[in-house]
């Protein structure tokens, strides 16, 4: 088992790390759970020693198992497999070449190597795979002479001509910034000896390919069952009747249950494989009957597995601090973190937050107490004074902090009350034309999407009038979701309108739902300046009249003379794109009609009153399949890195977004990068001044790939999809607010190929300290699923805006926003009448050294993030976990580390037990007091007295506790530790 563990990290796997081929390994005692690395399916292998004693597929959710299994094909997550072989070869050839550089420039140039060494990818990486690996040349394969067919053998020399000259070009600008790849003659089979093989070869060329004749089998092709189930059912019934056993393929579990209630009443009769088939087909001489998606739902359904989706927590995670930040301490205020110190607290040794306050007094805060720390965090810029231990001054601000988080708290309830006690349109349930519509989805939906669509529609169901803020990254799904609510508001006899930020996003939108909805009697029209005059009136009576069920478009659609006959849904696409008068009018809307809004990344207001739990919130940041993260670089302005940046996506088939944002200037811009790339480059430019027919065709033009690259402004922000777009160019991204550079970058990468952005700044400009934060988030955050990090960060640059007004700023800025806003969300939830959970610090002390040494985890940031979730972790089953992954990580536990994770878990099952405190002493002794809302009944005293005889005692004066003596001097001393855990035990289970 350790072998094949070993050899699978080797290749690249990690614990809760997602690699390019999905390949994670958890590893528990004798079971090796492998994920998502043979055919999307997770594995379950059980061993006994060494040997494998089953193997099955099983259930992530359920953690139970599924089918046997005989095999697993596990798929490397690189190019690169690295064997120590192959370090050595790539090192050689390092020191070979760097012979006569300096030792600062080897050591740089040996960095990639060190790196595969220790088994971390880096971008870049297969760049080395022929040095690492012994490439051998393609026909070396053969056992003898292949036969070569080429198709269209002119266009074939043509493109290895131009791809040699391409290699050859990028290998030599490499070498001139000092890089050490392979040469492309190591890599590449060279011209000559490919000529040479080929003249060996029996060969055969194709200009075109034409085939003569076929094969038949006596099948023939179903009918188009879409929208006709009925006519689905009166076939499979008198196949049936022939005697022929029908089969209708599913891709998944989801979409097999789907289909068994849309056909139920033959389902009993009918067999429902899982599996892939492109479209279905009869076969009377072999009696079956296939059936396949694309029949019934209108398209094939690509499967899309991922695991559980973890729930997501919308307080401010503000763990990540660094010494120098400004902090606050629920009890103590606002001081400044120093750094971590390991001491001896309370007999035994752990890690503290040195934090240091007015008057240079220090106050040390053990990582058991870190939860009470936050990062300060206010308006942008914003320098608070450090408090003074002791004093009445943090205790003051808190006070005024919390009577002003009740006063707005009072004032958004009373704005939102009258949304709260409104009597809304109660929506039906879904009809079989909702569940047919879902199931032509062409994908199967993530867990955050199913669920999503489920608060939605839930709320539309409600009487109370619905107020969503849907919150997912670019492509993550959000419009697909907008589309199941619109059709379900016009199924119910209720238009629906679709209001978006941009014209271009409003014809985007418009197709999108007019495609999905196609075949339905349901009526989708659009209202934007690309409609004409004479079209815009008509589609204004035909709303009026209630003839249009599903309406895209603009501000157009809030104007006086658009009025809708029973308007039932609105959804905004990127609601604080719209104006102040836009808002007014939309609050007008929301009064009795369901309201849905959709965004990347929220502002800060928005994103305050979805914490403070005024406003609903939902998100999805479950990636698609194949979405690989975009590359993020910040470069200079500089000839050289545009031109490479334009033609290496250029060269490989694809488009380019250049971003600059002025219009005055956007011709000098296109003129420039005409100059600077080759003539067979086709550049255009667009903007949101231009005539909308001219922006209309440019765009299409665009899509349809007849331009290369376009220069354009922030039009294409919102929404747009372009899937051969896979580069974007954003010039003076320093002028750029966080989240609009984040949106413009989600316009790349929407496809299964690599994507890059690159940010350009000016060479040589010093830039301001929020723009320098702004790029070093958006490089931070290059992951997939980052949109909801990205609005938090840009909560902590730019600070929490105004909810209701600026009266509450100061208040803000006095304790920060976590503490206020955790203050805001407590006074809402206690206006409301519910109940506000207090968090009771529980304490467990013993004289252990706990604690995670620098020598285990050496980053400090990363000690303090796994303190932080270590003090999150609410049960022996994250404990658990968190285990598995330090081990993973960073190797087996040192003796602090163990005993950090077993206090961790003794306080997380004490919070089960109704255990507050409890202390271990040096002689083995325990002193536990219980919470006096969970005292132990007399069954479990009688046990307790049974579990420690002659030992016992009970303490009443500060609440109710208990004593249990330790060893006298000479005596054994017990297992403080060990005995706890057994009290624990007896507390949680006596009951049962």
């Amino acid at each position: 088992l350790q072998e094949l563990v070993e050899r699978l990290v080797r290749l690249g796997y990690e614990r809760h790390e997602t690699v390019e081929a999905k390949g994670q390994i958890a590893v528990r005692g004798g079971i090796l759970d492998i994920f998502g690395v043979s055919e999307d399916v997770p594995v379950r292998m059980e061993f006994d020693g060494d040997r494998i004693v089953s193997m099955r597929d099983f259930d992530i959710e359920t953690q139970r198992s599924t089918a046997a299994r005989e095999s697993i094909r596990v798929h490397p997550p690189t190019h690169i497999a690295p064997t120590p072989e192959g370090i050595e070869r790539l090192m050689e050839r390092i020191r070979r070449e760097t012979a006569g550089a300096s030792a600062e420039e080897r050591a740089k140039l040996m960095l990639p190597a060190e790196r595969l060494e220790k088994g971390i990818s880096f971008f870049g990486m297969e760049h080395y795979a022929a040095a690492v690996h012994e490439v051998a040349p393609l026909f070396s394969h053969f056992n003898s002479t292949p036969v070569v067919v080429l198709i269209d053998a002119e266009n074939v020399e043509s493109t290895l001509r131009d791809f040699r000259e391409e290699i050859a070009e990028r290998y030599a600008r490499t070498r001139e910034e000092g890089n050490i790849f392979p040469s492309p003659d190591e890599v590449y089979v060279g011209r000559e000896e490919l000529d040479r093989w080929l003249a060996l070869a029996r060969r055969i060329s194709f200009n075109t390919l034409e085939w003569e004749g076929a094969v038949r089998f006596g099948t023939s092709s179903p009918g188009d069952y879409r929208r006709n189930l009925g006519g689905l059912v009166n076939d499979v019934r008198k196949e049936l009747v022939r005697g022929s056993r029908v089969y209708f393929f599913c891709a998944s579990t989801f979409q097999r249950e789907r289909a068994e209630e849309l056909l139920e009443d033959v389902a009993m009769e009918i067999d429902f494989p899982l599996g892939g088939l492109s479209s279905g087909f009869r076969w009377p001489d072999a009696g079956v009957f296939f059936l396949s998606e694309e029949e019934v739902f209108g398209r094939y359904h690509r499967p899309y597995h991922t695991p559980a989706a973890r729930s997501r927590s919308l307080a401010y995670d503000a763990s990540h601090f660094q010494p120098g930040d400004f902090i606050v301490h629920v009890n103590h205020g606002i001081g400044r973190y120093m750094g971590m110190r390991v001491l001896d607290i309370e007999n035994g040794k752990t890690e503290c937050l040195d934090i240091r306050y007015g008057g240079d007094d220090h106050l040390f805060i053990p990582i058991g107490q870190l939860r009470l720390v936050e990062k300060y965090v206010a308006a942008e810029d914003a320098v608070p004074q450090l408090d003074k231990l002791g004093s009445a001054t943090w205790a003051h601000a808190r006070d005024r902090a919390r009577r002003s988080a009740e006063k707005i708290a009072r004032d958004l309830l009373e704005i939102y009350a009258a949304r709260q006690i409104a009597k809304g349109f109660a929506f039906p349930a879904d009809k079989p034309w909702q569940k047919e519509m879902e199931a032509s989805f062409p994908y199967e939906e993530t867990e955050h999407q199913l669920r999503a669509t489920e608060e939605v529609k839930s709320d539309m169901e409600s009487q109370r009038p619905m107020d969503r803020i849907l919150c997912g990254d670019v492509g993550f799904g959000k419009t697909e979701v907008a589309v199941r609510a619109a059709f379900k508001a016009a199924l119910s006899g209720k238009q629906c309108a679709i209001l978006v930020p941009t014209t271009v996003l409003a014809m985007q939108h418009f197709a999108t739902v007019k495609e999905r909805l196609e075949g339905y009697p349901v009526t989708v029209e659009m209202l934007s300046r690309f409609v004409t005059g004479a079209k815009q009136k008509a589609v204004v009576e035909a709303v009026k009249d209630g003839k249009v069920d599903v309406v895209v478009g603009t501000h157009r659609l809030i104007s006086k003379d658009v009025q809708f006959k029973d308007l039932g849904l609105v959804i905004v696409d990127e609601e604080h794109r719209f104006g102040v008068r836009h808002k007014e009018s939309f609050k007008r809307m929301k009064k009795s009609v369901d309201v849905l809004s959709m965004t990347a990344t929220p502002i800060p207001r928005t994103l305050s009153m979805a914490i403070s739990g005024i406003r609903d919130f939902s998100v999805i940041d479950t990636p698609p399949r194949n979405r690989l993260p975009i590359h993020t670089e910040i470069l200079p302005f500089d000839d050289e890195h545009i031109r490479d940046a334009c033609m290496r996506e250029i060269d490989r088939g694809g488009q380019v977004f250049f971003v600059h944002n002025r219009v005055q200037s956007i011709a000098v811009m296109e003129g420039y990068l005409r100059r600077l790339l080759p003539e067979r480059v086709r550049i255009t430019h667009a903007h949101g001044q231009m005539h909308e027919r001219e922006l209309e065709r440019r765009m299409i033009d665009f899509l349809e790939h007849k331009f290369d690259v376009l220069v354009c402004t922030m039009i294409i922000e919102a929404g747009l999809d372009f899937p051969n777009v896979n580069t974007i160019i954003i010039n003076r991204a320093d002028r750029f607010g966080l989240a609009q550079i984040y949106q413009l970058r989600g316009r790349v990468g929407r496809s299964d190929r690599k994507a890059y952005a690159y940010l350009l700044v000016p060479h040589g400009r010093t830039l301001t300290p929020a723009a320098m934060k702004r790029l070093q988030a958006i490089s931070e955050f290059d992951y997939l699923g980052a949109g909801y990090r990205i609005a938090m960060r840009d909560l902590e640059i730019r600070g929490a805006g105004n909810l209701l007004g600026v009266e509450q700023s100061g208040n803000i800025a006095a304790v920060g926003l976590d503490l206020y806003t955790r203050m805001l969300k407590e006074e809402v939830a206690h206006l409301r009448g519910e109940r506000v959970e207090t968090e009771s610090e529980i304490r467990i002390s013993a004289p252990l050294p706990a604690y995670l040494p620098s020598e285990y985890v050496p980053d400090s940031e990363e000690r303090m993030d796994i303190y932080r979730r270590l003090s999150k972790a609410a049960s022996r089953v994250e404990v658990g976990e968190m285990a598995d992954e330090l081990r993973d990580r960073f190797g087996p536990l040192s003796e602090p580390a163990a005993n950090l994770l077993k206090l961790v878990e003794l306080k997380a099952r004490s919070s089960a037990a109704g255990v507050e405190r409890a202390e271990i002493d040096r002689s083995g002794g325990l002193k536990v007091f219980f919470s006096q809302d969970r005292l132990p009944d007399k069954r479990k005293i009688a046990g307790i007295v049974d579990l420690f005889p002659g030992r016992l005692t009970f303490l009443t004066r500060d609440g109710f506790g208990m004593t249990v003596k330790g060893a006298r001097e000479g005596e054994q001393r017990p297992d403080g530790v060990a005995e706890l855990g057994k009290l624990l035990k007896l507390l949680e289970f006596s009951d049962k």
